[in-house]
């Protein structure tokens, strides 16, 4: 589950790294392993879920100051600190 958490993270990390994307925009463009060609395939539920765990490793990489939060016109973006994250810790 770390190894998963750390290659989504950096996958997230490499997208954002020269544009501020929003949450939407972030998980249209990941990897995904569904039975669709392209985001424009899944249909909502998919994508409300798949937006949903994507916020959830938004706020992490926040919390851990991998990345910046950007509000303009009352829309929040990220944008990242670093290409890549070599390891996590998982800290009880």
């Amino acid at each position: 589950m770390r190894d998963h958490h750390l290659d989504r993270c950096n996958e997230i990390l490499q997208i954002i790294w020269e544009e501020e994307l929003n949450a939407y925009q972030i998980a249209s463009l990941l990897h995904w392993n569904v039975d669709c060609t392209s985001w424009n395939q899944f249909d909502p539920f998919q994508k409300w879920m798949a937006i949903g765990e994507k916020i959830s490793h938004l706020k992490f990489l926040e919390s851990e100051r991998f990345i910046d939060r950007v509000e303009k016109d009352e829309k929040i973006f990220y944008l990242a600190k670093l290409r890549n994250i070599p390891s996590l810790r998982i800290n009880r």
